[in-house]
């Protein structure tokens, strides 16, 4: 199975667990973009979201996008925003989730992503599950929460260290 590019805009205040802990590898399909308000908690963002460069140093794996204003909709606004001018077409049909901590809150973003965009594109809820819930179960370790660059070294990191 091929790894899959993967978008993720994640609205950060709805769902500040969705990413904690989770260590990520040095090369990587995935791409992470959270977004959150002008005046949000400093120091829990950088407690939470991981600073992680790509082993090239070009790009890190999470962006993170502040809002301009402490409007109540503003991070709505800019994620919304930014998914819908996003470039998806560097990929091959990425996968592109969109994380809020209410249920439908951009369902309608995700149909117009998928008609206009030509992506596969879903809607979850971060207040219940975590990021490594959304990626191939062979690119993840949930107990150590790890994401790997290949399902090999997924499998072989769980055959050493977690069936003994």
């Amino acid at each position: 199975m091929t790894f899959v590019y993967t978008v993720f805009f994640i609205e950060w205040e709805a769902c500040k667990d969705f990413l904690r802990d989770i260590r990520f590898p040095s090369r990587s399909q995935i791409e992470i973009h959270v977004f959150h308000r002008k005046d949000a908690d400093q120091n829990q963002l950088r407690n939470t979201i991981p600073d992680k460069k790509l082993y090239d140093d070009r790009r890190p794996i999470v962006i993170k996008h502040s809002s301009l204003t402490t409007f109540p909709k503003a991070v709505e606004d800019i994620l919304v925003y930014y998914a819908s001018s996003y470039d998806f077409s560097r990929f091959k049909k990425p996968d592109v989730y969109l994380v809020s901590g209410e249920g439908r809150r951009y369902e309608e973003l995700a149909k117009i992503l998928r008609k206009d965009k030509r992506v596969s594109a879903w809607v979850i809820d971060g207040k219940r599950t975590t990021l490594l819930d959304w990626l191939d179960a062979n690119y993840v370790c949930k107990i150590c929460k790890f994401i790997f660059d290949t399902a090999h070294e997924g499998v072989q990191h769980y055959e050493e260290y977690h069936m003994k």
